[in-house]
């Protein structure tokens, strides 16, 4: 492809291939959503169901009421899996115009 050809603005969009990094971008993508929306839904839970008593009937570990300190666990979980999913899920590819 020249110069001239890859910069002419007339063409149609079924003409363009479909680059396959762009699969790969959209399911890296849905998946740091759904990773995100499950850890905002377990820190809910948590909150709203451990969290909703008197705070003079809260059990303590640590120094903590118990919904904090498992607040705390969930983020550490979140930590690692998130470790995990950068290193298993994840692909390295290169950005670049030509493939």
């Amino acid at each position: 492809m020249t110069k001239e050809e890859y910069n002419d603005r007339n063409y149609k969009f079924e003409d363009i291939p479909e680059d396959p990094r762009f699969k790969t971008c959209k399911k890296e993508a849905l998946t740091v959503i759904g990773f995100w929306s499950l850890f905002v839904a377990l820190t809910l839970i948590i909150m709203y169901t451990i969290g909703v008593q008197d705070p003079m009937e809260y059990t303590y570990i640590c120094g903590l009421p118990l919904w904090f300190f498992l607040v705390c666990l969930l983020i550490l979980g979140c930590i690692g899996a998130v470790f995990f999913i950068v290193k298993r899920v994840f692909q390295d590819f290169s950005l670049d115009d030509e493939l």
